[in-house]
């Protein structure tokens, strides 16, 4: 892993050898450079007091010896320094000592985006899911009065926690600010920070001020670049990419690849819309667009924040410039809208026309099934009675009615009487036993004795 803004250390030839291991600046140990850029150096040095490892970061000895720039660098050290948001790089401390100015950072460990892309192009949702936080860091910035003014993939930087999470952090807010024009626009004498004129904003080429929409502009190049694979503005030398910015001519997305959305290539191309006025509100309705995009989790993360339900992204579509006489305008979150995107000058090659399938809701689909189930019954119907008609067979002759011969009827059967009903008998009376004599207590007399009579003889 890399360290905060790890380039090539050597200096460049005419530049200074910069701070040797061991140099001290205030509470700050020099231990070893980590690379080297146009406006200066940076370090990895030790806090004497507590022992902890942080970044250093120093103005180069051209920038340092003109008093207006060192005032400015410190100034613009200590708004910075004010900045506390997870994805941005915290700025600890600034000073001056022995015509050095400095800031002091925390030491991350990791890789830039521009290490990423070196290697391949990202798909539509990783890089919804790295940028996300990224806006989120420059609109914080931006709520604060910041404006970064030199946004790349460089000072993008990829931090890896200990358990493996990778977590996007915005470096040098609040340091590239203080440039002028000039030197903003120009190529780094090491070759450290070269990309800065590819991502610089048509204002800024026409020298105007940059304010938070130069910011939003260069983020949809960094978004474009992402997703494509290549920069939108390439040429041959300095002047040949000015000319192509100034004028916003340059390939559209879905042209390099034509697997993109083209939901996300509106969204890419409304944020680089030449005209400031044209481009997203803020850099939070940038990523309000671009959460669309994100995976589950990112949506999951980002939702609350950026004001779209987690898990439902809403489908954003610009009102380009379309060969078909009807566009159609969806709403997005919170009721915004993409505007149309105009260019002045040469007008952006067209986009190859794209066939787009509408899905009816439920009802809808309901009701259309109920008409052609009707309409198909209804033809069969007419083809039907047309048929019969067409084949009716001929009616033949009615045959000659014949009169059966008469029935006879049966004699009527004689009346069959119904048997009378007969009363059953009665059943026979049942006679109680007499009652059982009672005996009584007194003893019955004896009866008399009789003597028989001798027979009168006549």
């Amino acid at each position: 892993m890399k360290d905060t803004a790890s380039t090539d250390p050597s200096p460049a030839p005419g530049e200074d050898a910069g701070l040797a291991p061991g140099t001290r600046l205030g509470k700050y140990e020099v231990v070893r450079r980590l690379g080297v850029g146009g406006m200066g150096a940076v370090y990895e040095a030790l806090h004497t007091g507590i022992g902890r490892p942080m970044a250093l970061k120093t103005l180069s000895s051209r920038l340092a010896s003109e008093p207006r720039s060192q005032t400015r660098f410190l100034r613009e050290a200590a708004a910075a320094s004010r900045l506390d948001h997870p994805h941005v790089v915290t700025v600890t401390d600034f000073g001056a000592e022995g015509g050095v100015s400095y800031l002091v950072m925390e030491l991350l460990r990791g890789e830039d985006l521009a290490a990423l892309l070196s290697r391949d192009r990202l798909s539509s949702d990783r890089a919804a899911d790295l940028l996300l936080p990224v806006c989120a860091g420059v609109f914080a910035a931006h709520a604060a009065g910041i404006v970064h003014r030199d946004l790349k993939p460089p000072n993008i930087f990829l931090a890896q926690t200990p358990i493996g999470e990778v977590v996007p952090k915005v470096l040098d807010f609040g340091i590239s600010r203080w440039l002028d024009d000039e030197d903003s626009q120009s190529l780094t004498a090491t070759g450290a920070l070269i990309g800065t004129t590819p991502y610089l904003s048509p204002e800024q080429i026409a020298g105007k001020p940059a304010d938070a929409r130069s910011d939003q502009y260069t983020l949809g190049v960094i978004v474009y670049e992402c997703v494509v694979g290549r920069r939108p503005h390439e040429g041959e030398g300095v002047y040949a990419i000015m000319r192509s910015i100034a004028e916003g001519r340059f390939p559209p997305p879905r042209q390099q690849r034509p697997e993109l959305a083209p939901e996300l290539e509106a969204v890419i191309l409304r944020a680089m819309h030449l005209d400031p006025t044209e481009r997203f509100e803020s850099v939070h309705a940038l990523g309000r667009a671009l959460l669309a995009f994100a995976s589950a989790r990112g949506q999951a993360r980002w939702g609350d924040y950026f004001g779209a339900p987690a898990g439902k992204p809403a489908l954003m579509l610009a009102r380009t410039p379309t060969p078909t006489p009807t566009t159609q305008e969806l709403p997005l979150p919170d009721g915004d809208r993409l505007p149309p995107t105009r260019t002045k000058g040469r007008p952006l090659p067209a986009a190859e026309p794209e066939t787009t399938e509408t899905v009816a809701p439920a009802s809808a689909r309901g009701k259309v099934i109920a008409l052609a189930v009707v309409a198909v019954l209804a033809v069969a119907l007419i083809l039907l009675l047309t048929g019969r008609h067409e084949q009716a067979p001929p009616v033949p002759e009615p045959a000659p009615v014949v009169k059966p011969d008469p029935i006879p009827v049966p004699a009527p059967a004689p009346p069959v009487e119904e048997p009378k009903a007969v009363a059953p008998a009665p059943p026979p009376a049942i006679e109680e036993p007499p009652p059982r004599p009672t005996r009584s207590k007194r003893r019955a007399p004896k009866p008399a004795s009789v003597r028989p009579r001798a027979p009168i003889l006549d």
